[in-house]
């Protein structure tokens, strides 16, 4: 059974914290250049363990994961993931 076939109304993605993502961002490159690595997701893929730290789990996956299987496990498939992309222009573009 995939995502897109149990909760359709509440994707993941959409619990996370939205600030906890950002300070993770912004300390991926501090990181990435530490480990000497040409991109963070070398860091993310052979350093970082989210031990039940979802929006770590999240960025991994955003990284290192395809589309297709990205928006199976965070958005609850692509239709759902399309749909929320089409709101959110709207939101930000009117």
């Amino acid at each position: 059974m995939t995502a897109s076939t149990t909760d359709t109304d509440n994707p993941p993605a959409l619990d996370l914290d939205p600030a906890r993502i950002g300070q993770i961002i912004l300390m991926l490159v501090p990181a990435s250049a530490s480990a000497r690595h040409r991109q963070p997701a070398e860091t993310l893929r052979d350093y970082v363990s989210p031990r039940g730290d979802r929006e770590l789990e999240f960025i991994r996956d955003l990284f290192t994961k395809p589309t297709e299987e990205l928006a199976e496990r965070w958005y609850c498939g692509m239709d759902w993931a399309t749909t929320l992309a089409d709101y959110g222009r709207e939101m930000m573009w009117g």
